[in-house]
């Protein structure tokens, strides 16, 4: 068959970019399936290597039909229009949906937990190109932070004190701030700045997320450097975080507590846990099932919609005075 891949951003991105990277992983699979690809991005990407077009300038979620070859079988869609497509489709929703938000039948979500926070039955779970992600048996004695640091539900500020307490050393990809104590700040990297080589010497990712988190690519581009995790139990990590990758914590000392434990995982068998389950091949082939159940049925049976639980996620942080008094008065961290 022959599917657009559509996303109003410029591909392949200059740096890291997480929806930018399975997009192009998408198109390299599909391909290797043995599928035609078309890539509908914004302007200025560099698409050489496949038939492409572009968005208008100011694109507001209309049909994207006309921009599109006639022949093409299905459009999958990596952002939500605002108009139902009069073509056959599949959207795939990244974030997390506001209070009221409702979205196509024909839409998937990219964890279990995240299709259930949706209303929703269907959902492929992301992968990475595991290839490309170098192994490094023997690790350094660094932990790494790599996120949006900004966002405070990445939750830096429980990695910072994790680090403070134990004594150890982390550097942080994807923020700014100071040097000290061991705490090394190397802003936003590309893979071709070392990204994948700082990541995979690491001793450990450190990924406490704080939100319902729909599928996370940086604890997969870990543990496919057969770095592990210690991560929260919110949203989509223990489906991510599986055994013998790394370790969960539903508290801060259980968090602090899988330091100690953290050199029993064993880095080949992380390696080979993240290829069996988390490949960018494998999302391909999930994609590609769900894509011919569309073209057999022509909308999927569900109503997706908002559909999240007020105590779905448990923050994890020290519980210091300031902490608690920042949870009593704003309800989060």
């Amino acid at each position: 068959m022959k599917i657009a891949l559509a996303y109003n951003e410029v591909l392949p991105p200059h740096r890291y970019g997480g929806v930018e990277r399975v997009v192009m992983n998408l198109a390299k699979y599909y391909q290797e399936l043995g599928h035609e690809v078309f890539i509908l991005a914004a302007p200025n990407s560099n698409l050489q290597n496949f038939e492409h077009g572009f968005f208008p300038t100011q694109w507001s979620g209309d049909d994207i039909s006309h921009l599109l070859p006639s022949d093409i079988d299905l459009i999958h869609f990596h952002q939500p229009p605002k108009e139902k497509p009069l073509r056959p489709h599949l959207i795939t929703i990244h974030g997390n949906a506001q209070p009221g938000e409702a979205f196509f039948p024909n839409t998937n979500f990219v964890s279990r937990s995240h299709a259930q926070n949706h209303n929703a039955k269907y959902f492929v779970l992301q992968g990475i190109d595991v290839e490309k992600h170098p192994f490094v048996e023997k690790k350094s004695d660094y932990y790494i932070f790599m996120a949006k640091a900004k966002w405070r539900v990445k939750n830096l500020k429980t990695c910072l004190d994790f680090c403070r307490d134990l004594n150890v050393p982390m550097k942080v990809m994807g923020g700014t701030g100071t040097n000290r104590n061991g705490i090394e700040y190397l802003g936003l990297l590309g893979d071709h700045e070392g990204r994948l080589e700082i990541l995979a010497n690491a001793r450990g990712l450190l990924y406490p997320t704080n939100w319902d988190e729909p599928c996370a690519l940086a604890p997969l581009e870990a543990m496919a450097c057969g770095t592990p995790v210690i991560g929260s139990y919110n949203g989509s990590m223990p489906e991510e975080v599986l055994p013998g990758t790394g370790f969960l914590a539903h508290t801060y000392e259980e968090f602090c507590a899988a330091h100690a434990k953290i050199s029993t995982i064993d880095s080949k068998s992380c390696r080979a846990i993240t290829e069996k389950h988390f490949s960018a091949r494998r999302q391909a082939e999930d994609y590609i099932k769900l894509i011919s159940l569309i073209l057999e049925k022509g909308e999927l049976d569900q109503s997706p919609c908002y559909n999240f639980k007020k105590s779905s996620v448990n923050y994890l942080y020290k519980h210091t005075f300031l902490n608690n008094l920042t949870y009593a008065i704003r309800g989060k961290i």
